[in-house]
């Protein structure tokens, strides 16, 4: 058997079933108090029972969250028969309880907007002059009241269908909001032709201003529609300075260019044009006659939005004015800031950049030029040494340039871990490190890394290296350590690294966190920064005899 369709429970359904109930109540107690000459004993009994079943569908429409899709219908049925029976056996023409007919309508446009109810108010009438027909009344009394409640049913139904029209218009203009596209970001004149694309049509303009001040710079776009869409064209920036000006925070709704309505705290005013912040010339080139201007202010971004060409201008159009504006200027404002982070993210990487080649490659190509400078001492006095410092500079050159190629392809996002690309690893990289300190500080590097670490990524793998290298290059350069070792461990997602080294210390003695050596501005600050940057902890223990530094990274 097909499952029925279930449906939530709707706010329509339930001001229904409370008014049935009161409706139904208030002619039973009517009835009791002043009976008329038609009121038969079977209207009350028939009136007692519409009652109780009222108020069984108005316990029920509150106590559950849906119901069966076919359920509107069928009570709009049995109400419809209920009031025909009614009618019929309380006078027809005459029948005080013609209201009924008028609620049958409104529950006809509130369930199912205006075919329904016109629906509705044909099976009405039909009732109507059947009931009076079969009563069987003559007379020009009943014909008169017979042609008035005629005439009050068709006008009340002209009402209704005028009120199912602007509802209709109003949730069309508010889904055409709430379905909104998905912005994009790769330039501004992309995102401005998309915002007065999707705004234009629905105030029911057809062309559109958009003008707005981000930091300094004000920006002004023209939208009108054409056979292949919205044609976007970006005005001078005094037109923006124009349309921005001092009280570009006013809403205002203007019907001809000599004249508008400015809304200023919710306070009608009639104002001129120039008053309404539309200098002349620009009414003069777009031919303003009505628009609908309201203003927006983001955290980054401030402007205006002009709906030109609006007809039948109302103070409803500001509402949604005003939503469109804001959902503009919060478009807008994401734009500011995805660019901000692009360029801080920029900046940020330009930096790391520039640390990673001073503390590995700068500090290599440093030592090899020194070793040069001797080259040409030691040829006149023993070219055998001198060959085998050449070659030693040679290998310290492709080291360097191994190292500067594995950066490019870490910033390529290349060389993850398990997949062919990985040009160079991070223990190679660990054993250039310690040749390079070997030859040019003639210093002794000991390092044990665990094998899990090729599992961590290849931007972990980079930083594990930059660390280390920084650390054992102020061992060598400030310390004069003769001795340094390097122990690095990746369990889950930590990283793990010490250095060792027996050197005369850091100038101040004993062991400090992170936190502690920030606050006091002691310690390495290169090393700080990179770790702090990675939302790791370090701790510092400094001797006369050397000192340790530990390290854990978390893995992201």
């Amino acid at each position: 058997m097909r499952e029925r369709e279930r449906r939530p429970q709707s706010r329509g359904e339930r001001l229904i079933a409370a008014s049935r109930l009161v409706l139904s109540i208030a002619a039973l107690v009517a009835g009791w108090v002043d009976p008329i000459d038609a009121y038969s004993e079977a209207a009350e009994i028939l009136l007692l029972i519409y009652v109780v079943y009222a108020a069984a569908l108005t316990v029920w429409n509150f106590a559950i969250s849906s119901f069966d899709a076919r359920l509107p219908l069928l009570t709009h049925m049995a109400d419809l028969s209920f009031f025909a029976a009614l009618y019929f056996l309380t006078g027809g023409a005459t029948s005080p309880y013609f209201i009924y007919f008028i609620f049958s309508l409104l529950c006809a446009i509130l369930r199912f907007g205006r075919r329904g109810m016109i629906a509705t108010a044909g099976v009405v009438t039909l009732v109507f002059v059947l009931s009076v027909a079969l009563k069987g009344e003559s007379g020009w009394a009943e014909i008169d009241r017979f042609i008035i409640r005629a005439v009050y049913l068709i006008v009340v139904a002209t009402l209704l269908i005028y009120v199912a029209d602007s509802q209709q218009t109003v949730n069309r203009e508010l889904s055409r909001i709430a379905t909104w596209p998905r912005a994009s970001w790769t330039n501004l004149t992309t995102l401005v032709h998309q915002l007065l694309d999707h705004a234009s049509g629905v105030l029911g303009s057809t062309r559109i201003l958009l003008a707005f001040e981000e930091g300094s710079a004000s920006h002004a776009f023209y939208g009108e529609p054409g056979d292949s869409g919205i044609t976007v064209e970006e005005l001078p920036p005094e037109f923006g300075d124009q349309l921005l000006g001092p009280s570009s925070n006013r809403s205002v709704i203007a019907d001809s260019p000599g004249g508008s309505m400015t809304f200023i705290r919710e306070r009608p005013q009639i104002v001129s044009a120039a008053d309404a912040d539309l200098p002349p010339e620009l009414i003069s080139r777009f031919a303003i006659e009505s628009l609908v201007a309201v203003s927006f202010r983001g955290d980054f971004v401030r402007g205006r939005v002009f709906f030109l060409d609006v007809h039948r201008t109302m103070h409803q159009d500001l509402t949604l004015g005003t939503i469109i504006a804001d959902t503009m200027g919060s478009r807008l404002d994401h734009y500011h800031t995805v660019q901000q982070l692009k360029r801080g993210a920029v900046a940020e990487e330009r930096v790391r950049v520039a640390r990673d080649l001073h503390d590995s490659i700068l500090q290599s190509l440093t030592g090899a030029a020194l070793q040069l400078r001797t080259i040409p001492r030691i040829m006149t006095r023993n070219p055998t040494e001198a060959t085998e410092r050449l070659n030693e500079i040679q290998q310290v050159i492709s080291t360097d340039q191994r190292e500067l190629r594995w950066m490019i392809d870490s910033l390529h996002g290349a060389g993850e871990p398990g997949s062919a690309g990985v040009p160079y690893e991070i223990e190679t990289r660990l054993r250039s490190l310690q040749q390079r300190f070997r030859h040019h500080w003639n210093m002794q590097v000991e390092i044990s890394v665990e094998p899990t670490l090729r599992l961590a990524p290849s931007a972990v793998h980079l930083e594990v290296y930059s660390i280390v290298s920084e650390a054992v290059a102020n061992a060598a350069k400030h310390a004069a350590a003769g001795k340094v070792t390097v122990e690095v461990g990746y369990r889950g997602k930590v990283v793990d690294i010490a250095i060792a080294d027996d050197g005369k210390g850091f100038p101040f003695q004993g062991r400090f966190t992170l936190s502690e050596l920030l606050d006091s501005a002691r310690g390495p600050v290169t090393l700080k920064e990179r770790v702090a940057s990675l939302n790791g902890e370090m701790s510092i223990e400094s001797t006369p005899a050397g000192s340790r530094i530990e390290i854990r990274v978390p893995v992201t």
